[in-house]
């Protein structure tokens, strides 16, 4: 997420969130890729957080169960919201 955030990375079909619609405008493309790096900034900041607490409190064996349930939705969450978010520069 730091080099989305934070550099302004050439258009390219190598790194980045590739969508065809991305893939086909540059100036949708920046802006996905910056919104993308919040996204998983914070998303990576919560796995951080959840993996503390919850070592804590389960086995290794419930911990990695858990943690991979978490992983698994905040995939989904994310994909979800970088959808939307192309549709709405879309339909501006």
């Amino acid at each position: 997420s730091i080099p989305l955030l934070f550099f302004n990375l050439p258009f390219e079909h190598w790194y980045g969130i590739r969508f065809n619609e991305t893939l086909n405008d540059k100036q949708l493309w920046a802006k996905t890729n910056k919104y993308a790096g919040y996204l998983l900034f914070f998303i990576g900041l919560s796995i951080i957080f959840l993996s503390i607490i919850l070592i804590f409190f389960f086995k290794s064996d419930i911990f990695s169960f858990v943690m991979s349930i978490y992983i698994f939705l905040a995939a989904t969450i994310f994909y979800k919201r970088i959808q939307k978010f192309i549709n709405k520069q879309n339909n501006n």
